[in-house]
C-alpha cells in the first residue's frame, strides 16, 4: 500500500501494520520514536452486550496489553486514538467508570504522549482522564493535525485545516469498514479493511474552498475493537456512515481495499461487481 508523497514536507514511512487493525509512522521527527494509530476501541462494549442477554468477561485488560505489545515491538513512543476509545452513549456505564481511568493510566505511564480524537461515543470522556496525566492530550470533535498528519473520527466535518495537512494523509475511523464475501452456496464470510482514497473535490471545494491539489489521501481505519458491527463496504448500496461519506466528500467509485494482511482487492465498484454476481448466482 504506498502511500501519497504529494506535498509531503518530509519522506516518512507511514503504513498499516500487517495483520493488526493499526497504522503506524515511523520517526516522523527526529528525537521521538514511531507513532501508532488506532480506532474504535470502544472500551465496556461488554456491558451493551450484556443488556442484549449475552454476558462476556471484560476484555478491557486484553485489549489495553494488546496495545501495548503492538507499542513495544513497534518502538511507539507516542499514541493517537481516532474517536470511540468508550462505547456507551449517551451515559458512562459503571464498567467504563471504574475501568477507563485505570486505563489512561496505564498508556500515560507507557508512552510519551497520548493524542485523542473525541468521536460519537466519547461522550464525558474528559471526566475519565485523570487529571494528573499531563501527557494525554483531548483534541476537539473536528480533528487535529498532529505531526503533519490529519486525524478526525468522521461523526462530524472536519475543520479545513484536517484536510489540508503538510503530509497529505488525513486518517479517518468510524465506520468499521468490512469486506463481505459470498460463496456460490451463499455462504458469507466478513472481514476488516482498509479504505484508501481522496476526496471528491467537485463537492470537496464548495465546504472547504482552501483544499489544495487534490486534497490528502483519506484512509479510513478498521475498528480496533472486533467486538462491534462493521460496515460492509461491497454492498450494492453500503451505508456509510458520517457526513463525509454519506454526503459523497469521499471519491468512493475509485477508493482501493485492502484486508488487514495487505491483500489489494481492488477498486470498491469491481468488488461490489464480483459479490451481486454471486449473490444473483445464488439466488437464480
Amino acid at each position: 500500500m504506498a502511500v501519497n508523497r504529494r506535498r509531503t514536507e518530509k519522506i516518512v514511512n507511514a503504513h498499516p501494520i500487517h495483520d493488526e487493525p493499526a497504522f503506524i509512522v515511523e520517526h516522523p521527527k527526529s528525537g521521538i520514536g514511531n507513532i501508532l494509530i488506532i480506532a474504535d476501541i470502544h472500551y465496556g462494549i461488554e456491558h451493551t452486550i450484556a443488556l442484549a442477554g449475552a454476558h462476556l468477561p471484560s476484555q478491557t485488560e486484553v485489549i489495553t496489553e494488546h496495545i501495548l505489545k503492538l507499542c513495544s515491538k513497534n518502538s511507539v513512543t507516542e499514541l493517537i486514538l481516532v474517536g470511540d476509545i468508550k462505547h456507551t452513549v449517551p451515559k458512562t456505564s459503571n464498567q467504563e467508570w471504574y475501568e477507563l481511568p485505570k486505563v489512561f493510566e496505564t498508556l500515560s505511564s507507557a508512552l510519551e504522549s497520548v493524542h485523542i480524537i473525541p468521536g460519537n461515543h466519547d461522550g464525558g470522556l474528559r471526566k475519565l482522564i485523570p487529571d494528573d496525566l499531563a501527557n494525554i492530550e483531548l483534541h476537539p470533535n473536528s480533528g487535529a493535525v498532529i505531526h503533519g498528519f490529519g486525524f478526525f473520527h468522521g461523526h462530524t466535518w472536519p475543520a479545513p485545516h484536517v484536510l489540508n495537512p503538510p503530509k497529505a494523509i488525513t486518517l479517518m475511523a468510524h465506520n468499521h469498514p468490512h469486506v463481505l464475501f459470498i460463496d456460490k452456496l451463499g455462504g458469507r464470510a466478513s472481514y476488516s479493511c482498509w479504505v484508501r482514497g481522496h476526496l471528491n473535490m467537485a463537492r470537496a471545494v464548495d465546504r472547504y474552498p482552501g483544499i489544495k491539489d487534490t486534497g490528502p489521501e483519506i484512509i479510513i481505519m478498521p475498528a480496533f475493537n472486533d467486538l462491534g458491527s462493521g460496515t460492509p463496504v461491497n454492498t450494492a448500496k453500503p451505508e456509510f456512515l458520517g457526513p463525509m461519506l454519506k454526503n459523497r466528500f469521499v471519491d468512493i467509485e475509485n477508493v482501493n481495499v485492502y484486508l488487514l494482511d495487505g491483500t489489494d482487492l481492488g477498486k470498491l465498484p469491481d468488488i461490489v461487481e464480483l459479490s451481486e454476481i454471486k449473490r444473483k448466482h445464488f439466488v437464480n
